[in-house]
């Protein structure tokens, strides 16, 4: 099965292409597939799993997609309030086990959380620095913490309050990367430095939790 055609995309209204989508989720309770359709949109759209069929769409804040013309977003130049109306970069999807949506709206420095059905939640902004490049839940039954790329480092995100905790900093890790996971240990796996002379990929050992830094 292939849903939408190359190059044929006409923007955050048309139901049948994408432009340029980074990311997906699947829900295997309701049988869906959830699109970050970030690149040259401004959306999350939702698929049935089986036929491909659009199901529904939203933007920032669950309200309809929106947002200046262009390719790839680049940061707003300021920010304040709770931020752009539109996503900028909606780059990363997570779905967790408690099916909430979490959308790393990366250009906005921001991470929205949804219900499946596209009701917005709350969300998490940290405007020093760039934040919300990527997204990973530990590994725990209860997912509790969120792993985003932020400045120089990764964040470590208390994922129920979606309160900020501390940062994980070490030697060679330099930039947020572009895509983390966790293995069931708890380990830490960022690839997309993109420096010359540096890593692509680099693997961080889970230790344990230290006390928070207060940044």
């Amino acid at each position: 099965m292939q849903v939408g055609h190359s190059d044929a995309g006409k923007g955050d209204n048309d139901t049948a292409n994408f432009r340029r989508p980074p990311n997906v989720q699947v829900s295997p309770k309701t049988n869906e597939v959830f699109v970050a359709d970030g690149y040259g949109n401004h959306r999350i759209i939702v698929l049935d799993a089986d036929s491909g069929k659009f199901k529904r769409m939203w933007g920032a804040f669950g309200k309809p997609p929106m947002g200046p013309e262009w390719c790839f977003s680049p940061e707003p130049k300021s920010f304040e309030g709770e931020g752009a109306p539109y996503f900028a970069t909606p780059h990363v999807l997570l779905l967790s086990r408690d099916d909430l949506l979490y959308v790393a709206d990366r250009s906005n420095r921001r991470i929205q959380v949804f219900s499946l059905d596209g009701k917005f939640i709350r969300q998490l902004t940290r405007y020093d620095a760039p934040f919300a490049r990527n997204l990973a839940f530990s590994p725990d039954r209860d997912q509790t913490f969120i792993y985003t790329g932020y400045d120089k480092g990764i964040a470590v995100i208390d994922r129920k309050a979606m309160a900020y905790v501390g940062m994980i900093q070490a030697p060679g890790l330099d930039v947020p990367g572009h895509q983390i996971a966790t293995d069931s240990k708890g380990n830490l796996y960022i690839t997309g430095f993109n420096i010359p002379g540096k890593a692509n990929a680099a693997r961080f050992i889970y230790k344990g939790m230290s006390a928070p830094n207060g940044r």
